[in-house]
């Protein structure tokens, strides 16, 4: 989503022959073609999120979202895309 491109696409421009099996350090090419079948936003984005587990990230709470930058959420907020999250933190969404 974040990139806007079709996962299918991105699976055989990869060359993975099965698209359920991830590991640390698979190398991902990003197709330049196939736009993201579907709206790219999984939800609307609010002005602010309220963290609401102790296992929320930056990532997750970006994932949640589908088309929002991990880093652009630790920039807006002045914290590092690796920051650890609070239960009730307050978070700007770009």
């Amino acid at each position: 989503r974040r990139y806007n491109v079709d996962p299918e696409a991105l699976i055989q421009t990869s060359g993975l022959v099965n698209p359920d099996i991830y590991y640390a350090g698979l190398r991902l090419v990003i197709p330049k073609a196939g736009p993201f079948p579907g709206a790219r936003s999984l939800k609307a984005h609010p002005a602010s999120y309220t963290v609401a587990s102790g296992s929320e990230t930056v990532y997750s709470i970006a994932c949640a979202f589908g088309d929002v930058d991990p880093n652009a959420i630790a920039t807006t907020n002045g914290i590092s895309a690796s920051a650890k999250l609070t239960v009730g933190q307050v978070l700007q969404i770009p």
